[in-house]
């Protein structure tokens, strides 16, 4: 019976509260559109994207386009954000015999990333905003376009087509506010779906 009535008061609890948050005012959303610096240029390692076969002596390189990014962030409170982070990336992967130089496989894979954050602001200046926090998601990486003429499989689709969890910080991220609305962004990242990444936000 106590549990009960325990239980009740809890709800009833959480109801008053829900309904004293909807009726004080809004607290601002932000929306950012990123782009974000993965591993620039080439580099000839496998980088778990594609098999280094010696036996073959086949040699694999990646190109690694940008990353796309598009967030918003909810501040609840005075300090603390919470919010959603989506990415994409391409990246373009080939392989070839080291010793005939010859292609043995090409194609591209999409890097995708969807994830939730939560972030803690610094300060009340209502132009600069600058923030720290976490973020947890899933990498899905899809094959696209692939040519190949050896016979078999295509290791490109074999390796290219999973997902994984990731885990990740934000050492720091800043918001520059040029107007009560729009601003420009810059932030670090320990994690998917960048190390770096700057853009444009708007505030509402």
């Amino acid at each position: 019976m106590m549990v009960r009535q325990y239980i009740i008061f809890l709800v009833l609890s959480l109801v008053s509260a829900f309904s004293g948050f909807a009726q004080r005012e809004a607290y601002p959303t932000v929306v950012a559109l990123q782009m974000g610096a993965g591993i620039a240029g080439s580099t000839w390692v496998p980088g778990g994207l594609l098999d280094e076969d010696t036996t073959r002596s086949l040699e694999a390189t990646i190109r690694r386009g940008p990353v796309i990014m598009l967030s918003a962030d909810h501040l609840f409170g005075a300090r603390f954000s919470v919010g959603a982070l989506i990415g994409a990336q391409t990246l373009s992967l080939s392989s070839r015999d080291s010793i005939t130089k010859l292609n043995f496989e090409s194609g591209t894979v999409n890097r995708y990333y969807v994830g939730l954050r939560g972030n803690w602001h610094y300060g009340k200046n209502p132009r600069i905003d600058m923030y720290s926090g976490f973020k947890i998601g899933s990498v899905i990486f899809k094959s696209g376009m692939v040519e190949y003429k050896h016979p078999g499989s295509s290791e490109i689709e074999e390796h290219n087509n999973r997902s994984r969890v990731a885990i990740g910080f934000t050492p720091f991220g800043v918001r520059f506010m040029a107007s009560e609305e729009f601003g420009i962004c810059l932030e670090t990242s320990i994690g998917s779906p960048s190390f770096m990444s700057f853009g444009v936000n708007y505030r509402f």
